[in-house]
């Protein structure tokens, strides 16, 4: 993971037309934006959660390490539920396989 520090004065202005983009985005409905690109959150997107003040209480180089073991934390999770579907859908494909006849 690739850390990006800057300072504000340092940040770069928002290219021509960006914020005209996000302002008709903010007033199109949901209905009319395509999600599909995006996973769908469950329970496990929020189990690791750390409050504002636990943040407050931290040096940046806690920061920083604890949102890499955040961010890994998340992934397996993510990858363990992947590995779920695809057994859940490799015994299915059984399931079905074992009521068709077999082809001679």
């Amino acid at each position: 993971m690739n850390i990006i520090e800057s300072r504000e004065d340092e940040i770069p202005a928002f290219p021509p037309g960006y914020e005209a983009e996000m302002k008709a985005l903010a007033e199109r409905p949901d209905s009319e934006i395509d999600f599909s690109d995006i996973p769908e959150m469950d329970d496990s997107d929020f189990n690791y959660t750390v409050s504002l003040a636990e943040l407050a209480a931290m040096n940046k180089t806690q920061r920083t390490k604890l949102a890499q073991k955040l961010l890994a934390a998340k992934e397996a999770d993510r990858a363990a539920r992947n590995a779920r579907q695809e057994v859940e859908q490799a015994i299915a494909e059984v399931r079905v396989s074992e009521r068709l006849p077999v082809e001679a």
